[in-house]
């Protein structure tokens, strides 16, 4: 388990900019070095050092993109797990609906005002919304059947993509049986939520 910052959990949604900033940048940086290369050869004729120049630039700027990938995306999950206590009040209105219910809420909205004021925010920048899926055997084109066939009851989740670069999320289930691999990912447990590494 990793502990929850919870004094952090803004600065996640603005991680998310990095990778989607970091791969332009790159390609500005190789643009710019090629133009400056081109130049180079209206004025120099030797193309050896030009060649050398272009090789090691190009590596450089693929090791550092992939060098920084794996420590930022670490980050994040570091940074994420703060919104199991941000949840918390959600997730206790749910279980509160379904002892006097009998069952889970169809949506969030069911829950206001008589087990909760108002339907939290994630409290991450760019990811500010809780989806909420109630499992439902009868659901066969949508993701209710597949979450009881795997004894979800329901499934509390968050978007946290890095933008095009992949499509990572958070889900939550009551009973915290998650499958090790779903959601076109592999899932790292983070407080009681599943982390999908897409």
């Amino acid at each position: 388990m990793i502990p929850g910052p919870e004094w952090l959990w803004p600065v996640v949604g603005a991680l998310r900019i990095i990778p989607i900033l970091l791969w332009p940048l790159s390609l500005l940086v190789y643009l710019v070095a090629g133009v400056a290369l081109a130049l180079a050869a209206l004025i120099e004729r030797d193309g050896r050092a030009r060649r050398i120049a272009l090789a090691v630039s190009l590596l450089v700027g693929v090791g550092v993109c992939f060098a920084l990938a794996r420590p930022l995306n670490r980050l994040r999950v570091i940074l994420a797990s703060g919104v199991s206590a941000r949840a918390r009040p959600l997730t206790d209105a749910l279980e509160a609906f379904k002892r006097d219910q009998g069952r889970y809420p169809g949506a969030l909205d069911k829950l206001v005002p008589a087990y909760i004021a108002r339907v939290p925010q994630t409290g991450m920048l760019g990811y500010r919304e809780f989806e909420y899926q109630p499992a439902d055997p009868g659901d066969v084109q949508g993701r209710g059947a597949w979450l009881a066939e795997r004894g979800a009851e329901y499934d509390l989740s968050i978007r946290c993509s890095w933008g095009f670069v992949n499509f990572d999320s958070m889900h939550y289930w009551p009973k915290h049986n998650y499958p090790e691999k779903a959601w076109g990912g592999v899932i790292e447990r983070v407080d009681g939520w599943a982390y999908v590494h897409e």
